[in-house]
């Protein structure tokens, strides 16, 4: 779960589903994974797409969206620069790792998973709501909407905050 860029396999995911091999060799290599410090997750293809779909296709689907928004646009990306957050660089510098990569590699993340499509469709429907709850211009609508989905991703929440900040201070210090 890591690309060509990455110079080390420490604390890369690879995830791993077997299928016609002998379980001792499937051993060994799972080993030799791990020495390198890799974290490998056994799991079935079925499981694997079904993962990949919101990991990959969802990550990768808004990635673009926000992109074709800015185009669509016609943003001068240059000109925000003046504007800039620390979040807006690191989304920016997301968008510009994916389009700077194989177009084929992320059409046949996003084309070729059968699960994407039902990912997809959340993503459209809750955008949908939420442009909504913007629009009504009720704040307590809002606050209900962003407290349901803190509950949700719970502890996650305070790691994001933790990563992100370790990554804006590592920007300011570059």
């Amino acid at each position: 779960m890591f690309g060509p860029t990455v110079g080390s396999l420490k604390s890369q995911t690879i995830i791993v589903c077997p299928a016609r091999v002998e379980e001792h060799r499937l051993h060994n290599l799972v080993a030799m994974f791990r020495n390198e410090g890799a974290r490998c997750t056994m799991t079935t293809p079925e499981a694997h797409d079904r993962m990949m779909a919101v990991v990959q296709g969802l990550t990768h689907y808004v990635t673009l969206c926000m992109a074709e928004s800015i185009r669509r646009l016609g943003v001068d990306i240059g000109a925000t620069q003046e504007f800039t957050s620390p979040v807006y660089q690191i989304e920016l510098s997301l968008m510009g790792r994916l389009l700077s990569q194989d177009p084929d590699l992320y059409a046949d993340i996003l084309q070729q998973n059968p699960y994407v499509p039902e990912v997809l469709g959340a993503c459209r429907s809750s955008a949908a709501d939420l442009a909504e709850i913007i629009g009504s211009h009720d704040p307590e609508l809002f606050r209900a909407f962003f407290e349901q989905n803190t509950r949700h991703l719970g502890a996650s929440c305070d790691e994001g905050q933790r990563m992100t900040d370790t990554l804006i201070e590592c920007m300011v210090n570059r």
